[in-house]
């Protein structure tokens, strides 16, 4: 069940949402997500709010717009990319420190992993999602969660920021050159350079970094250079073959790369079934090098130091 969000108040009914898809096998649920989402056929199933509160995984609380498409999926399976979030929770399992979550959106991510870190370091220039990601992490209880209203690359400046307007707000991006980013009235918002916002304000040690920043992942890296070096966390990032390059990993030399089985295997539409055969399945990893990735999606690339056994 769901209820709406009144404005200056808690909200009243915080239950698990009772969607259709919440209420199948996850297997044959994962399966049939993206054609129901992409196709805007779930809305049918979903409350008529435009905005809802909801009981998440483990109790978590999130006020959410059922548009929203990644707002949707937490509403269908308690998470988004709920797998994803079960890989990450035993892979950070008793390494306290900081996490920094780049990219942060709703929050998704920083509230289901807040138990395995001291400090939570969210960073979020898109102001839309900014209101809604502290909405989320006070409904939480979050104080250890520091919020930063700026996104993170390798420059300190103000960037040219496309701001997805449809759907799925989580696909807004600083756009890179060639992009359109030179375009006389394209919004601008500021990046910070990663390394000296860490010490400015104190956030080592650093254990865990999650990167999903719809292509600008190797200037976040860069960036965080000395961060990483010196920390060496545990790294979470989006991989898109489209838009990030091998840059990425010859900055992060001494990382061995790990993806999810079911993301290496066929093609685009066999990707959802594969996603829910695996769904029944304990989470694995499988070792990946840069050229298994070409031409390809992955939602999490885990980066795991050499030095540290890669077991769940």
């Amino acid at each position: 069940m769901t209820s709406g969000v009144r404005h200056g108040t808690a909200p009243v009914v915080l239950r698990r949402a009772a969607t259709l898809l919440s209420r199948l096998p996850e297997p044959i649920a994962y399966a049939l997500y993206p054609f129901l989402v992409h196709g805007g056929l779930d809305r049918w199933l979903l409350p008529r709010e435009s905005e809802v509160a909801v009981e998440a995984l483990d109790g978590a609380v999130f006020a959410l717009d059922p548009h929203d498409e990644i707002a949707r999926e937490i509403l269908h399976f308690g998470a988004y990319e709920k797998r994803n979030i079960e890989i990450m929770r035993k892979l950070t399992r008793g390494v306290r420190g900081t996490f920094l979550d780049i990219g942060a959106n709703l929050g998704n991510h920083a509230v289901l992993l807040a138990s395995a870190f001291e400090r939570i370091a969210v960073f979020e220039p898109n102001p839309p999602t900014l209101n809604r990601l502290r909405t989320n992490l006070a409904l939480n209880g979050l104080s250890k969660a520091r919020v930063f209203d700026v996104g993170l690359s390798d420059v300190n400046a103000s960037l040219a920021f496309l701001a997805e307007q449809g759907s799925n707000p989580g696909a807004s991006r600083f756009l890179e050159a060639g992009d359109g980013a030179e375009a006389d009235g394209v919004p601008r918002l500021e990046a910070r350079i990663g390394d000296e916002l860490v010490t400015e304000n104190d956030l080592g040690p650093v254990t865990a970094i999650k990167i999903d920043v719809e292509g600008h992942e190797e200037r976040v890296i860069a960036g965080l250079a000395k961060t990483i070096a010196e920390y060496r966390p545990l790294i979470f990032m989006e991989w898109d073959a489209r838009r990030n390059g091998p840059g990425c990993f010859d900055r992060l030399s001494g990382y061995r790369f790990h993806a999810q089985p079911w993301e290496l295997s066929g093609g685009r539409w066999w990707r959802p079934f594969a996603r829910g055969i695996d769904a029944a399945r304990a989470p694995r990893l499988v070792r990946v090098e840069p050229d298994d990735l070409k031409d390809r999606y992955i939602s999490m690339l885990v980066g795991i130091p050499s030095e540290r056994p890669p077991e769940l």
